[in-house]
């Protein structure tokens, strides 16, 4: 029985590569592992320049939030009043009604009265024309039998 020997083969994560073709895939493979390496710095700078901003802007944005949480609670007071105020308003709004409704009925007292006053003026213009005619006629009277004016 005889053995073929085989080419000198070594072990490489792809696989059984020979040796002779080895050393260019190393170099080809160093390069792209320094290209990479170079990559690899870069980005973590970059990630270490982004790590920074968000801190700044975490900062910020904390700094804003306390901001407004207390803006927010002025404006819980502010509501609060206005809502007091609106109550008030609407309050005294009734009361204005009902004023109105008041002086509504008061002024139609005073036209019914004004009425009756310029009837009863009218009655006295009328009276005392006919006590004047009748104090130049001498009777003293306004009506037979109906009493005297003093």
């Amino acid at each position: 029985m005889w053995v073929k020997k085989l080419p000198d083969l070594t072990f490489v994560k792809t696989g059984f590569i020979p040796l002779g073709r080895n050393s260019e895939k190393l170099s080809r493979n160093s390069e792209k592992l320094s290209r990479n390496s170079e990559k690899l710095r870069r980005n973590s700078e970059k990630l270490s320049r982004n790590s920074e901003k968000l801190s700044r802007y975490s900062e910020k944005l904390s700094r804003y939030s306390e901001k407004l949480s207390r803006y927010s609670e002025k404006l819980s007071r502010y509501s609060e009043k206005l809502s007091r105020y609106s109550e008030k308003l609407s309050r005294y709004s009734e009361k204005l009604s009902r004023n109105s409704e008041k002086l509504s009925r008061y002024s139609e007292k005073l036209s019914r009265n004004s009425e009756k006053l310029s009837r009863y003026s009218e009655k006295l213009s009328r009276y005392s024309e006919k006590l004047s005619r009748n104090s130049e006629r001498g009777t003293g009277t306004l009506n037979e039998g109906k009493g005297e004016i003093l």
